[in-house]
């Protein structure tokens, strides 16, 4: 079924595609352009300008834009979709979500999914894979012994298929294992000793890959940086007097501010995932109610869970079960004001969820995290809107092809019904998706949803 809806949305559509009497909004400096053509040939964008500037050629499909508003694809740049299924793909195109960045998991379920999504053999957003996550060997040893007396046995074998890094030796290794694997950049989670992470990172540059991943003790996070990190993820936590703190709370406003500068000179980028911390808020028994909720009766967007991301929710709640209690507001207050100091900073800012963690739903979440951002993070809608487009083609080595509604671009586009430089939540009020050049209108993505919570 998948196979057969990808065929009839992404092909047998014209080569050419005019989006007429539209306003174009540029991400790089919030300019809006109405009543302009974005002429689409094949996957590219060919031009973009007023409509008596764009020459529309015979045979070209035209589509009455009405007005609404045109921005590029959105990017989720932190999600694991070996743990959410396949079908999760439908879900995260049915909501905008035209690329996704996996941050680990099956060694080649997400690399397999991004080759067919490439081909147009499956319904999707673009796939940037980083395959087997990093770890640092003894906290592995430790969460597999957990999971064997909390009987988890699809987490025994998640934690089987990482890498551990123990020894200096380690690190080419791993980087090793994973450039054969044919990953995209590479994703590191608990850090080693000094020496054994830049031993890492050195093999990783010689391979020409990208580490991104959790942040390092605060000690560490300059040095981090400056090794070439693409992107810090979730919030900065230090362990003091037998609890978890913000990273940085200890650190003078100053020193914090010469931090951030830091980051963005080397291009490290920041991705905090609010949406992931706002989810530990949420009672073991509220969760246990959305799990049941197959409706939507609470959320709407809960009648779109699959039942592998409803299994990934059940599988939490035993660990949280198994976890010290931890006050959490603080620390996202911490996460808060990190990201408002980065943002002044100019610290690339970036859009993820951490889907699947409990509660959080394919492309409907990446949606609440772009409103977090502004609420939360005290960011603009602008810049928010270049945390989810402009800013992850920077990180990802793509600024040149994706990020942007201009020519030579590749058309994956989304098309609102609203202003979303005014009004944040606008995102969720999609008309159309352009993915690759290939048109979805409202009624393909409706049934794109539907396929999504398979």
């Amino acid at each position: 079924m998948a196979l057969l809806l990808a065929l009839a949305l992404l092909t047998q559509q014209p080569s050419e595609l005019a989006l007429t009497h539209v306003t174009v909004i540029d991400i790089a400096s919030g300019a809006r352009a109405p009543g302009s053509t974005v002429l689409i040939s094949g996957s590219r964008i060919s031009a973009v300008g007023p409509a008596d500037a764009v020459r529309i050629p015979a045979g070209a499909r035209r589509v009455d834009g009405g007005g609404r508003f045109v921005i590029p694809g959105l990017w989720d740049m932190h999600v694991h979709l070996s743990m959410i299924g396949r079908s999760s793909l439908a879900l995260f195109l049915a909501n905008g979500v035209t690329g996704v960045r996996d941050m680990g998991g099956h060694p080649t379920r997400a690399t397999s999914w991004r080759d067919s999504t490439a081909r147009g053999l499956i319904a999707g957003p673009r796939i940037l894979a980083a395959g087997p996550i990093v770890e640092r060997g003894n906290w592995l040893r430790a969460v597999k012994e957990l999971s064997r007396k909390l009987g988890q046995p699809n987490l025994i074998a998640e934690i089987d298929r990482r890498l551990s890094l123990d020894s200096v030796s380690d690190g080419a290794r791993a980087v090793d294992s994973l450039a054969r694997l044919g990953v995209d950049f590479i994703k590191i989670r608990n850090f080693p000793s000094p020496a054994v992470y830049f031993a890492f990172a050195r093999a990783a540059r010689s391979h020409g890959l990208t580490i991104s991943g959790h942040s390092p003790p605060p000690s560490m996070t300059g040095q981090v940086s400056d090794s070439g990190f693409g992107s810090f993820e979730h919030g900065f936590i230090d362990f003091v007097d037998q609890k978890l703190v913000g990273g940085f709370d200890a650190m003078p406003p100053a020193e914090r501010a010469s931090l951030f500068a830091r980051f963005a000179r080397n291009g490290t980028a920041y991705d905090p995932t609010l949406i992931s911390t706002t989810a530990r808020f949420i009672p073991d028994t509220a969760v246990e109610r959305m799990i049941a909720d197959t409706a939507g009766t609470s959320r709407p967007g809960l009648r779109y869970a699959s039942p592998a991301v409803r299994g990934e929710w059940r599988e939490q709640l035993a660990l949280r079960a198994a976890d010290s209690p931890t006050d959490w507001n603080p620390i996202y207050q911490s996460e808060r004001r990190d990201v408002r100091e980065m943002w002044a900073a100019g610290v690339l800012i970036l859009s993820g969820t951490d889907v699947p963690v409990v509660t959080l739903i394919p492309g409907f979440s990446l949606l609440d995290e772009l409103e977090l951002l502004v609420k939360e993070g005290g960011m603009t809608p602008l810049a928010a809107l270049a945390a989810s487009t402009r800013n992850p083609a920077k990180v990802m080595g793509l600024a040149d092809s994706l990020g942007l509604v201009a020519p030579g671009y590749v058309a994956d586009l989304v098309i609102l019904d609203r202003d979303p430089t005014a009004d944040i939540s606008a995102v969720r009020g999609l008309h159309a998706v352009v993915r690759n050049g290939r048109l979805l209108t409202r009624q393909d993505l409706d049934r794109l949803r539907e396929e999504g919570k398979r």
